[in-house]
């Protein structure tokens, strides 16, 4: 079942970063599958141990969006929803007064992102119980570091050379894609993926480090290529490194910060936990050589895209903060319950007053800001419950932790997280498949 899992988790981005209606079939249905046999498992007591960090709140949130699709009573919309009261109150309600309808304003929608957000748990559920021991969990972890080094190596080399097709394979993008890299339609979301990943695969690359004895100079160096681990030791090294400088190579400028940033947590991090800052400043030569290998493929075309914030009247040009603030109104117009979860795009329309052309505006650009106008202040809460829930559990594991790589896998799972939902504020990386799992997954092995 492991095997099945890391399968599917690697076949996630490759699948346009699972985003088409078939790549959700096969992707959210293989993971459904695995739940399912999972839970039978469970049920005949085939399962040693059972967790499920966070539970109280992980329950209530997966279940309100079956709340938003329920027909519920006059009185109850009225109370969670006034906006959407006045709606039915001049439409359905004038011929039936008394006919229950559900809170969202798209039920298919939200049925639809029901099943992700099902599929993100049932990843979340499968990674906590399935690696809860160490050799489980160490063999993931190597299959995501290597499958996500030579994913990056494979997407940077296709960028330099492209044919036209996908991964010079598949067939290409729609005409409607806006920057794709790698097999993702979006860039921005690639280097969301890559973000989370690069503190791990440092993390992987301390852990697999040699053992070196005391000596001169030269006794360190031929001990080092003496010890078997070496070989692996540079491989990951060299991955991790790919993985950093694909984030660049994207061209996202949230990818770019939030990798950056992520790396720099995973140094502070190092530094404070093990007292010995010689670590930090390793870190501080890994990020100088990132840098580097950055500089090789050119400054220029970063520094542009970085320039085009900035319109010929010198101030910063930029829809984003257009989009949240006019998301705010829909957050005071349905505060309770939202407009239901994946409704965005058909609620946005009724407040949008920025011009965008024939662009229709399907996302907040901002996932705090999309959670709060589809599930409202309640959605908010149970997700905030949840991650205190969680990293309280986590905090405590880490206290109890003695082993050195134990330690640095965890720190380096929670500062891809970090990275993650540092670019969460400027991209909906939770939106799209692939990453909604891979950060379902992350949050299973920090538990792990």
């Amino acid at each position: 079942m492991l095997y099945a899992l890391l399968t599917i988790l690697v076949a996630a981005p490759l699948a346009y970063g699972t985003t088409g209606p078939w790549a959700k079939l096969v992707v959210f249905g293989g993971v459904l599958l695995l739940g399912a046999l999972f839970g039978l498992a469970a049920v005949r007591g085939r399962v040693s141990r059972f967790r499920l960090p966070g539970r109280s709140f992980l329950v209530p949130l997966i279940c309100l969006p079956l709340v938003q699709l329920i027909p519920l009573p006059p009185e109850l919309i009225r109370g969670l929803s006034p906006a959407r009261a006045h709606i039915y109150a001049e439409g359905i309600w004038q011929l039936q007064p008394d006919a229950w309808m559900p809170l969202s304003i798209n039920p298919r929608a939200t049925l639809l992102e029901f099943i992700q957000l099902a599929a993100a748990l049932t990843v979340y559920l499968l990674v906590v119980n399935l690696l809860a021991e160490r050799t489980a969990l160490q063999r993931a972890i190597r299959v995501l570091v290597l499958f996500g080094g030579l994913y990056a190596l494979v997407s940077i080399l296709y960028g330099f050379f492209p044919n036209g097709r996908i991964l010079w394979l598949f067939d290409p993008f729609p005409a409607v894609a806006g920057q794709p890299f790698g097999t993702y339609v979006n860039g921005n979301h690639y280097a969301g993926l890559m973000a989370l990943l690069a503190p791990l695969a440092l993390a992987w690359f301390l852990v697999n480090r040699p053992q070196v004895l005391h000596g001169s100079f030269k006794d360190r160096v031929v001990d080092f290529f003496d010890d078997p681990r070496s070989s692996p030791h540079l491989l990951y090294g060299g991955l991790a490194l790919v993985i950093a400088v694909s984030a660049f190579v994207s061209m996202s400028r949230g990818g770019m910060l939030s990798c950056l940033a992520g790396l720099l947590l995973f140094g502070l991090g190092l530094a404070v936990t093990t007292g010995d800052w010689r670590r930090g400043i390793g870190l501080a030569l890994f990020v100088g050589v990132l840098l580097s290998a950055v500089g090789m493929f050119g400054w220029d075309p970063i520094f542009a895209d970085f320039q085009r914030l900035r319109g010929a009247d010198g101030l910063i040009h930029e829809q984003r903060p257009d989009y949240w603030r006019d998301s705010l109104q829909l957050a005071g117009d349905y505060p309770v319950a939202g407009t239901g979860f994946g409704t965005f795009l058909d609620a946005y329309r009724t407040v949008q007053t920025v011009g965008t052309g024939d662009k229709l505006v399907d996302h907040a650009h901002n996932d705090y800001v999309e959670l709060l106008t589809d599930a409202g202040w309640l959605g908010c809460l149970l997700v905030a419950g949840l991650i205190l829930s969680v990293s309280i559990c986590c905090w405590r594991a880490w206290r109890r932790r003695r082993s050195r790589s134990s330690r640095l896998l965890a720190l380096g799972v929670a500062c891809g997280l970090v990275a993650m939902a540092l670019h969460c504020l400027v991209e909906f990386n939770l939106h799209i498949g692939a990453n909604l799992l891979w950060f379902a997954a992350f949050w299973g092995l920090l538990v792990a």
